[in-house]
Formats: structure tokens, sequence, C-alpha cells
């Protein structure tokens, strides 16, 4: 039997492409195309071993290693937990469309009419595995990604939580308060004159260090009456630099 092997290439890019895609969607990692296609490109690189007679537990151990090589490629690296987080979608995607092409596979004879209706129902397979588990995924509904502008004409894009809990408020201009890692804000601004505003929490009183954007903007909608709180400690939710405040669900209608 012939195996052609540009036709191999397409396929494997394709499906990884999806792959890659259904992920990101579900996950909401709010990643440009583009990193997805590199991904997809470097994913390739599986194709090596088809020609190569190694054992299978060997195969196994590289096939993990390109998941991760790929989850970083196309979602960056952030932490540990984030990476594997991915990874394990990766690989459960990975298993439905392994099923679904494999039940269509066993049901048709000609293999290239298979290759021919897999490359057609790849695009809505993708559709049906995004909007099903997205149902499943409503932890997720409250994640956003922010883009804060500041007066030096810098921008940041951040990947945020709409945090209930989180009802910080400057009592003097009455503005609420979002929670930024201050290691995100560091690297891009100097932070000169802060606003320093007290809280009042469960176990702890102080004052929490503010500066004021020029604006911040998310789905389209510009807000100018929130400040930035610097936050010293990164936060417990998985791929999240930023704390939404508790005021937002009515600006958002979530």
């Amino acid at each position: 039997m012939k195996i052609y092997i540009e036709l191999i290439m397409i396929i494997n890019f394709l499906l990884d492409f999806n792959i890659l895609y259904v992920v990101n969607k579900i996950l909401k990692r709010h990643i440009k195309t583009k990193k997805i296609l590199l991904a997809s490109i470097f994913g390739n690189i599986t194709l090596i071993f088809l020609f190569i007679n190694i054992s299978s537990l060997l195969l196994v151990v590289v096939k993990m290693l390109l998941a991760i090589f790929m989850s970083v490629i196309a979602y960056n690296y952030k932490s540990i937990r984030y990476t594997l987080n991915n990874v394990t979608y990766i690989y459960m995607i990975s298993t439905i469309f392994a099923g679904i092409l494999y039940f269509l596979k066993d049901n048709l004879n000609n293999n290239m009419f298979y290759l021919i209706l897999m490359l057609l129902l790849t695009p809505l397979i993708t559709y049906e595995i995004i909007k099903c588990l997205n149902k499943l995924k409503n932890n997720y509904r409250y994640y956003y990604q922010v883009k804060i502008s500041f007066d030096n004409n810098k921008n940041i894009e951040l990947n945020s939580f709409l945090d209930t809990g989180n009802k910080l408020v400057d009592p003097y201009t009455n503005k609420g308060i979002i929670l930024v890692d201050i290691n995100k804000i560091k690297k891009l601004v100097k932070i000169r004159s802060p606003i320093y505003v007290p809280y009042k929490s469960l176990n702890n009183t102080g004052l929490i260090k503010c500066i004021k954007p020029v604006s911040i903007e998310i789905n389209g909608l510009v807000l100018k009456n929130y400040l930035i709180g610097l936050s010293e400690h990164q936060f417990n939710i998985d791929g999240i630099d930023c704390l939404l405040n508790y005021k937002l669900l009515e600006e958002l209608n979530v």
C-alpha cells in the first residue's frame, strides 16, 4: 500500500490544529491563531516515528514530551499546573477525536473516501466538541481577557477572573479595585505616587498599593472608574493574573 507522506502531514496538521483550537476555546486561553498554527506545524515531528523502530514505552514518553512542547508553544508557560492542565485537555480532546475518527474508519471500507470524509467532518466535529464541553465548563464563564492602558501609551493584556469575593473599593472616590499581579505591572510601567487604599479581610487589615490606569477594556466595554490594586501574591486560580471587582457583575451582564 502506498503511503503519501504529504497527505498524512496535512491530516496530522489539521487534527492537531483542531485539538489545540478546541482546548483554547474551552479553557479560554485567548491565544492568537498564529500560535496554534505554529504548534500544529511542530506537531508534525511525531510523523518521524512512523519510520523509526522504537519501543512502545519510549514512544509514549516522546509523545508526552511533544504534547508538553506543543502546549508551551500554543499557550505559553505560566506555571507547571497551568501547563499540565493544558496537556490534560489536549489528551482528553485527542481521545474524543480518535474515537470519532476510528468509528468512521471502522464503518467505511474505502480508505480514500474515509480520508476525504474525515477532512470534511473535522470542522463540524470541532464545533460540536466545543459546544458540548462549554456546557460542562461553567466554572470558566467568569474568565475574561482584560486590556489595561497606561498614560505612557503602554498596554497590557491579562487573563482575568471575575471574583465576587473582591469587594475592594476606595472609600474616598468609591472606585472599585481590580487586583493585578504586581510582577506583570512592574515590567511595564514605573510605579510612581501610588494610592494607598485601606482594606479589611477576614483575618487581616492593611493598605493596598493602587495605581490609576487610563482605561480598562473588557469585552469591548471601556471602563475608567476603577483602580488597579497591586497584589504581592500570585492568585490561586489557573492561568489568572488579574481579579476583577464584583461591581463588574452588572456592567458585564454576567
